[in-house]
């Protein structure tokens, strides 16, 4: 299911209720991003340092956290439900290509 409503339309409480009835997994790709930042990790390093100096992410970047996100057996279950992703058609496509490889 792929939620298109605008800001204030209730994405959020839907979330919740769809996460709680079907046992499922929320990952928030913000949310993901934000504990890489945080971390002591290269790449969280390097991603705060780009921001930081004003530049933006790498395409690939949120891509890349969402699948290892999706891959960490922490995060198993019945499935997920991704959040905020994608955001266009190119981020749609480029996770397709990635998940079929």
């Amino acid at each position: 299911m792929i939620s298109l409503r605008g800001p204030g339309s209730g994405k959020a409480l839907q979330s919740e209720k769809i996460e709680e009835r079907y046992s499922l997994k929320r990952l928030c790709p913000g949310d993901i991003l934000c504990s890489e930042l945080q971390s002591h990790s290269e790449r969280g390093r390097f991603l705060r340092d780009l921001l930081e100096r004003g530049e933006q992410l790498p395409e690939e970047t949120l891509l890349d956290l969402l699948c290892e996100a999706m891959a960490s057996p922490v995060r198993q279950g019945k499935g997920f439900l991704v959040t905020g992703f994608p955001k266009n058609a190119k981020q749609a496509q480029e996770y397709e290509a990635k998940v079929s490889a």
